[in-house]
């Protein structure tokens, strides 16, 4: 054979690696915009939660709304989608202003999907949730949303300031920003900086944060979605005891991870399959030893 024949056939050879390489991040790339192009087909297929037809039926409450923070279930029944399993069947319960409510049960006993509910991530299969009395249907969603104060699961911070972070709209004096830091205990100043997603926080410390807003708002209603689910015993304490100083007018409910979360609520509605097997006062529901919350 031709040296110089040879000589390009090893060439050539030791290339292919290199081909197959540049070939195969050529198909996994091909994939992913594949797969980012189906999410955006998807977002597009997406209902818009209201039409204007809708919202020119609706009804504008007070500016006070809610004033008292009372929650009243009636016949309350809920899922996701059409075609899908009910979540709540059939809720009958009243909330009185100020009560501190712990909601507890299996995972899928419909805990969350409570909450979904007052939000109204979906419209209510049936029945009526009322607040201060007025039918939460008939309220425009952003009014809605805005006038109850939740903490998630997962606390959610944006780059920037502390102080951007707390009002992002610049409304607020920096005196009362720190008072509020000082009653959660946050010994952080308005300036210091943010990481995207907060990262550069703690669990514990995104959550204060979470209810130094809740104070912000003001709202007469708090929903706490299993806010301290992933943080220690004793920062969930320490959480615990802030709500109590902290939110004393206020109505709390708490959807709990561990059940010493809510042995100082009022009384605990606790969830089983979807419906509301009792709502009684923690000790009751201790001594009681049929109790599902045993």
């Amino acid at each position: 054979m031709d040296a110089s024949i040879a000589g390009t056939a090893l060439t050539n050879i030791c290339n292919i690696p290199n081909t197959i390489g540049v070939f195969s991040r050529a198909i996994i790339g091909i994939e992913t915009d594949m797969q980012s192009t189906e999410r955006v087909l998807q977002l597009n297929k997406l209902r818009e939660e209201e039409s204007e037809s809708i919202k020119a039926n609706y009804v504008i409450p007070p500016k006070t709304w809610p004033s008292t923070g009372s929650v009243e279930f009636i016949d309350f029944k809920f899922k996701y989608r059409r075609g899908l399993p009910m979540k709540l069947k059939g809720i009958n319960a009243k909330i009185e202003s100020k009560e501190k409510i712990g909601i507890a049960g299996r995972t899928g006993s419909g805990k969350s999907t409570l909450m979904a509910g007052i939000l109204r991530i979906e419209e209510a299969y049936s029945g009526q949730i009322k607040i201060d009395g007025i039918d939460i249907s008939t309220i425009p969603l952003d009014i809605l949303r805005k006038q109850i104060c939740i903490l998630p699961q997962e606390a959610t911070l944006f780059s920037g300031s502390l102080k951007y972070n707390l009002d992002p709209r610049y409304e607020m004096t920096d005196e009362k920003l720190k008072n509020v830091l000082n009653r959660v205990e946050c010994t952080n100043g308005l300036h210091d900086r943010v990481a995207e997603g907060g990262d550069n926080f703690s669990l514990g410390q995104r959550q204060l944060l979470c209810l130094a807003r809740a104070l912000l708002n003001g709202s007469k209603l708090l929903i706490m979605d299993e806010a301290t689910a992933n943080i220690d015993i004793q920062t969930d304490k320490n959480i615990q005891e802030m709500i109590r100083t902290n939110f004393n007018d206020v109505t709390v409910i708490t959807v709990a991870h561990r059940l010493q979360t809510i042995m100082d609520a009022d009384r605990v509605m606790v969830f089983d399959n979807g419906m509301l097997k009792e709502m009684e006062t923690p000790y009751n529901l201790i001594q009681d030893e049929k109790s599902k919350f045993n």
